[in-house]
């Protein structure tokens, strides 16, 4: 059965967040940001989301917000993780 371009590259391209990578992005930060971090990204995952921000802290006037951001499962970037 012939695939079509778009499912090859969704097979071979997307890797949800692992555990692993979640705890390296996330070292140094306190339980309770990653346990609010861990649910959103889990529950992205649960629903096929490939492409999200992850927010610990909103962003402010005062304060840049804390957050990670994810691309077809891979962190790609983030602003003050393990602040406090």
């Amino acid at each position: 059965m012939p695939y079509r371009i778009s499912d090859i590259m969704y097979n071979e391209t997307y890797h949800p967040v692992t555990k692993e990578s979640f705890d390296e992005i996330m070292f140094g930060s306190s339980a309770e940001d990653k346990d609010v971090a861990w649910k959103q990204v889990t529950a992205a995952i649960a629903a096929g989301i490939r492409s999200y921000t992850v927010t610990i802290i909103p962003e402010s006037k005062e304060y840049d917000g804390r957050w990670f951001k994810v691309e077809n499962g891979q962190i790609i970037g983030s602003q003050d993780l393990g602040g406090k």
